[in-house]
């Protein structure tokens, strides 16, 4: 009896030991699982942290370029602001300083400023001419001119002064130039005849620069010269390139009748540029 519960107690002791040793390695188990946990949240942290310095990183140099690439815009507008500003000075300084393609502008000779009552005026010279038909000592073949009495300075308060770029020959037969330069010329001529063509042409030292052709529309011939007349106007302009000392005139090719009124019957010069 006593031998069978020794027994017994040692089974039971056994069995105590068991379950403390299974107790012992569940406990280890456990630790183990809490490290692993801990050190696989450790890792993401890691992992998460390492992808947020990326991902600032690459806002950075983007930022970076988006920087250099307003920079580089701000250069370039105000690059173009100073070259408008440059512009603008050029359009606004002196013509006396002023030049485009080797033709400076015109220079206009000295300008007045005067203030009167606040207001601000200004006076500049033009060199400019403007030549009517001298029908009295005209024919058909030999055209005289002589100057157009709108054309002459009215008085000190005039917009427009004349001046002597430009020369009327003594016999009112052409005019001479003063001073290279570029120049608009016109001519206008107005004839009054039946015949079939009619011309003028304004010639530089003899050679034509500018030509002008008129046309007859019809012809009765039940009718006399006289009364098949037509009045039959020509206009021609032309920009042209005048030398110091060149003549310039304007002929009657054909020597047809023209229409006996300076106004209708005219030629003239401005001047573009130096």
């Amino acid at each position: 009896m006593a031998d069978f519960r020794g027994l017994e107690m040692a089974v039971g002791y056994r069995s105590l030991g068991g379950v403390k040793a299974r107790s012992e390695r569940r406990s280890t188990v456990t630790g183990l699982i809490a490290v692993a946990t801990v050190v696989l949240t450790m890792l993401l942290a890691a992992a998460a942290a390492a992808a947020c310095f990326r991902t600032q990183t690459r806002l950075e140099l983007e930022n970076k370029a988006l920087r250099d690439s307003v920079l580089v815009l701000a250069a370039k507008v105000d690059a173009v602001q100073k070259e408008l500003t440059k512009a603008k000075g050029g359009l606004m300084e002196s013509p006396d300083r002023r030049s485009h393609d080797g033709l400076s502008p015109l220079r206009s000779g000295r300008v007045r400023r005067s203030t009167r009552n606040g207001d601000q005026k200004q006076r500049k010279g033009i060199r400019a001419l403007h030549l009517q038909l001298d029908v009295e000592a005209s024919t058909a073949a030999t055209l005289k001119w002589k100057t157009s009495a709108a054309a002459v300075d009215p008085g000190p308060r005039s917009k427009y002064l004349l001046n002597n770029a430009l020369r009327l020959s003594e016999d009112r037969t052409n005019v001479t130039v003063d001073e290279t330069g570029l120049y608009f010329v016109y001519a206008q001529i107005h004839f009054e005849n039946a015949r079939a063509r009619n011309a003028f042409a304004v010639t530089v030292d003899g050679a034509f620069v500018m030509k002008c052709f008129q046309s007859l529309d019809y012809f009765n011939r039940s009718l006399t010269s006289t009364e098949n007349s037509r009045f039959k106007p020509c206009y021609s302009a032309s920009a042209v390139v005048l030398h110091q000392n060149q003549v310039v005139a304007v002929a009657n090719l054909y020597a047809h009748r023209i229409y006996n009124d300076p106004a209708a019957n005219f030629w003239g010069f401005v001047k573009l540029a130096d």
